[in-house]
């Protein structure tokens, strides 16, 4: 089965090759030389939006052969854990293979995971990422997974099974968790729920995070995909957070009415 590249032909990001070519060629700019992490935490919006952030995240890391891309349920569908286990997603920049081994042994570890297409059809925040993955290693494959709401000990069991899933599977992996941060109306709010947030992330604290999100209703729609990233990090080994960019919507629309904040960060051994 192949998912066409929704949202680029909605205009979140250039459809055409070229042009989305060039905008990841100033994205993707950087004077550092890209090392292998465990796992990386990066934006979903629109390229003009989370563009630069995203970008900063993909020239720190090496891109290895796969990638377990996590991110939010923005619109309702499907169940908690909704994988896209075969076939390929379509960008601009050509097919990414879905790693289907990966994706079945995947489903075989927890039971928390079930096989679902549509409601990924849906959702923006994977596929916003691959032309990215696909400019650092067009052989990279994807397994696409997409969260609902999850309690922490859910969150801490797919953690665990997509770890041991990954010790199991051949070659090397990167997870990503796609997040955006707040989404708010006040530039103060953005600012302070957005640093206690990431503190808990460059903690690698999961249910600290989970915990800081619901006790100030932070608006931060991907933060079961980095719990559960972060749960994944840690059993495999994962001891520090580096965070690599921050940057707010007003900064590009000049806006403070209605405010989303972006971040970018690494998990490493």
């Amino acid at each position: 089965m192949i998912r066409d590249p929704i949202f680029a032909m909605q205009g979140w990001y250039p459809y055409d090759r070229a042009a989305a070519e060039h905008e990841l060629s100033l994205y993707l700019k950087s004077d550092r030389t890209p090392t292998p992490a465990v796992a990386v935490i990066a934006p979903h919006a629109g390229w003009a939006y989370s563009g630069r952030t995203a970008g900063k995240v993909y020239a720190d890391v090496v891109v290895p052969e796969r990638v377990a891309a996590f991110c939010p349920m923005h619109r309702a569908g499907g169940p908690p854990v909704a994988v896209w286990t075969s076939g390929a997603w379509r960008t601009p920049l050509g097919d990414m293979a879905v790693d289907e081994e990966f994706t079945a042994a995947l489903l075989k570890r927890t039971p928390l995971a079930r096989e679902d297409f549509p409601s990924h059809l849906s959702e923006h925040a994977i596929e916003i990422h691959l032309p990215f993955i696909q400019a650092r290693n067009a052989k990279a494959r994807l397994a696409p997974i997409r969260l609902g709401r999850l309690r922490y000990e859910d969150c801490r069991e797919l953690g665990q099974a997509v770890a041991e899933t990954i010790r199991r599977a051949k070659g090397d992996t990167l997870l990503l968790a796609s997040t955006d941060m707040s989404h708010e109306g006040d530039m103060r709010i953005v600012e302070e729920n957005d640093r206690l947030a990431r503190e808990r992330v460059l903690a690698l604290d999961a249910m600290g995070l989970m915990d800081v999100v619901e006790a100030r209703d932070i608006t931060m729609c991907g933060f079961i995909a980095v719990a559960v990233v972060i749960e994944a990090a840690l059993a495999l080994g994962a001891t520090k957070a580096t965070g690599l960019a921050y940057a707010t919507s007003a900064e590009i629309s000049g806006r403070t009415d209605y405010i989303v904040g972006y971040f970018g960060a690494r998990l490493d051994r």
